[in-house]
């Protein structure tokens, strides 16, 4: 975990560390699939801090989509046992987890990677 000092640069009136705090928090609204792509994508390579983060967060949001499919197909057919219903609730707990502690890391600084995504945005 690197710890790393905010810079004076403006995002959308935001500093760095805040920017990247609201990008992980509207993942945990799920507002991620337009907010949190158009706040990343407008400030692609200005800042180290905020595009490591931008990527963490569209490797989350890819992950998200492509296990949604498979989970939901997979819960579907488990509903059968009863234990499909509990799927239902389980990803999107797991998303405000994820979310939550990655908004943490950015508001402490540090670049932290989102585990268990597929690494796209590298």
């Amino acid at each position: 975990m690197e710890t790393k000092k905010v810079t004076e640069e403006k995002f959308w009136g935001m500093n760095e560390k805040t920017f990247c705090v609201v990008m992980h928090l509207l993942a945990a609204t799920q507002c991620f699939l337009i907010l949190s792509p158009i706040m990343y994508f407008t400030n692609k390579g200005k800042s180290e801090f905020v595009d490591h983060h931008g990527k963490n967060l569209m490797n989350l949001l890819l992950t998200t989509i492509i296990l949604s499919l498979v989970w939901n197909t997979l819960a579907s057919i488990l509903t059968i046992f009863a234990i499909g219903f509990l799927m239902y609730f389980l990803q999107p707990i797991l998303l405000l987890l994820l979310a939550y502690v990655a908004a943490y890391k950015a508001f402490k600084g540090e670049k932290w990677d989102i585990p268990l995504t597929f690494k796209v945005f590298k």
